[in-house]
């Protein structure tokens, strides 16, 4: 949170039916109608960078990265 105070944002509520590009990790399973599936078999894969790597050398390095 300390790093987002640096920004001028402002947070607005959208209803769910107006995000039409919402995708399976950002909604919540409705379970009285039925769509939603046993949260066991959901699998989710990360990566983790070490602390050199060249992605994180090139935002540094990137002036529109540093806003």
């Amino acid at each position: 949170l300390e790093k987002l105070a640096e920004f001028d944002f402002e947070v607005v509520h959208r209803p769910g039916k107006k995000h039409q590009n919402a995708d399976a990790l950002s909604r919540r399973a409705c379970r009285q109608c039925g769509s939603g599936d046993d949260s066991s078999n959901v699998h989710v894969a990360a990566m983790a960078l070490d602390s050199a790597s060249p992605v994180e050398r090139w935002q540094k390095e990137d002036a529109e990265c540093m806003q």
